[in-house]
């Protein structure tokens, strides 16, 4: 139990630094809303799961194996979200709310977390510190992996607030044009393009 409360204060410590994946939530909140922040921040945590469980089984291994597939995956990842800069430059701007369907911020939000080897990596690097080999790796990997991405979760959601009252506030109080925060996230989602091509 101790080396439980261990792992989620490591958890917070970790999620409480913003990463890439805060920065495209916070894109995807200042283009669509709040609608759109929380079914992104739905979309990366089902990802990361996927990511983990991946992990667990072992895609850590072919990364270590065949160096190449890693930046494959990376390289792909990062020409999905310029993909998405340039859909969102190209998208109307003459209203408060993204024409993007909100559904396809989820869908969006999971092949951005799935196309993210770090993630991937970085599990096969954390969980094993927490793990007893006693009980069984498969079964504690994903335990741990839930744990951590509904911290996660949690601290994107307050991602989608903040910037999502903000968002709010200069479209009401301060009468900002709608086009400004395309443009903000487009350039946000060139930021993370590179994040994951480093």
């Amino acid at each position: 139990m101790a080396d439980l409360w261990i792992y989620v204060l490591a958890c917070l410590a970790i999620v409480a630094i913003p990463g890439p994946a805060v920065i495209y939530i916070l894109s995807r909140t200042v283009e669509g809303g709040f609608g759109a922040g929380v079914l992104s921040a739905s979309g990366i945590a089902v990802g990361a799961l996927g990511n983990a469980l991946a992990s667990a089984f072992g895609l850590s291994l072919l990364f270590a194996a065949f160096p190449a597939s890693l930046y494959i995956i990376k390289y792909i990842g990062a020409a999905y979200l310029l993909y998405l800069a340039w859909k969102t430059l190209r998208s109307g701007g003459g209203n408060q709310q993204s024409d993007i369907p909100k559904k396809q911020y989820f869908v969006q939000g999971v092949i951005v977390s799935l196309l993210n080897p770090k993630v991937t990596l970085f599990f096969a690097a954390f969980l094993p510190a927490f793990i007893h080999p006693e009980e069984g790796y498969f079964l504690q990997a994903s335990r741990l992996a839930v744990i951590f991405v509904v911290i996660a979760f949690v601290f994107d959601l307050l991602t989608v607030l903040t910037s999502g009252l903000t968002r709010e506030f200069f479209l009401k109080s301060a009468g900002a044009d709608s086009k400004l925060f395309k443009y903000l996230s487009a350039l946000c989602l060139v930021l993370v393009a590179g994040f994951a091509a480093h």
